[in-house]
């Protein structure tokens, strides 16, 4: 500013006092007046938080849970009761006897296994998988051939039981996801034909009001903003004063 005055002070001994006539404008204007910064700025609504305890969107947000939580956990009871567990696709079945054998006899063949370390301390800690599984190969060679069929005839009756549950898995899944919508709707419709008392239905109004009014103060702030991009002035608004949250409705 020194500057400038003193600039002036030279220009002026050169060739007199400048006098503007007092129509003309030096600067045109731009297409919105020029705004006080400090006056916009108060005039953004002030709005608590949605995470604010004491907003009114808070306090809606838990009358609508506590009132309704009941009726949610008798929908989960409901399905639960009617219709059970979600279904699940049928349990493979063992590809071939040996693998049922070696299922039913593991420990059997395990201790057998043990034999071949009889002379040590603790033979357990020498015994592997591969001695237990050579010792069940021992077994299922020697196995009388009667019991070796009753091996067959389980995996075989596996195999058609696997086939059978599997050709009505997808109904049993479809109908079983259409009787839930269902329940859902019915406690859906429930739920709306819930009274509130007048408190609550005021409080739910006040709350969305208090949404309405946060879409104001972010449109005032994002107007603000934007106009302090435009004079050069960016840092007036600091990211504290930008509120983040998304707007939800009530």
């Amino acid at each position: 500013m020194s500057g400038l005055r003193v600039a002036n002070e030279v220009l002026e001994s050169f060739i007199g006092q400048i006098e503007m006539p007092p129509d003309d404008v030096l600067i045109p204007k731009k297409n919105h007046p020029v705004r006080n910064p400090l006056m916009d700025r108060s005039s953004i609504p002030e709005v608590r938080r949605r995470t604010d305890p004491e907003s009114h969107r808070y306090k809606a947000r838990n009358i609508k849970r506590a009132r309704f939580s009941r009726i949610v956990e008798e929908c989960q009871e409901r399905i639960l009761s009617e219709l059970g567990p979600r279904p699940h696709p049928p349990k493979k079945y063992h590809p071939n006897a040996f693998l049922l054998f070696q299922k039913d006899k593991w420990e059997i063949a395990k201790e057998k296994a043990k034999e071949r370390y009889a002379e040590r301390d603790d033979p357990a800690d020498y015994v592997t998988r591969d001695d237990v599984r050579a010792s069940m190969g021992r077994m299922w060679r020697d196995l009388p051939e009667d019991q070796k069929q009753r091996y067959l005839e389980r995996v075989d009756a596996e195999k058609s039981q696997y086939k059978e549950e599997m050709s009505t898995f997808a109904e049993r899944l479809r109908s079983w996801e259409e009787n839930v919508a269902r329940i859902k709707q019915e406690t859906k419709e429930k739920m709306d034909e819930v009274e509130l008392t007048e408190e609550e239905k005021a409080l739910i109004e006040a709350a969305r009001e208090e949404e309405q009014l946060e879409v104001v103060a972010k449109e005032e702030k994002e107007n603000l903003r934007r106009f302090y991009g435009e004079v050069g002035m960016e840092s007036l608004i600091s990211e504290d004063e930008e509120d983040q949250a998304e707007v939800t409705p009530i």
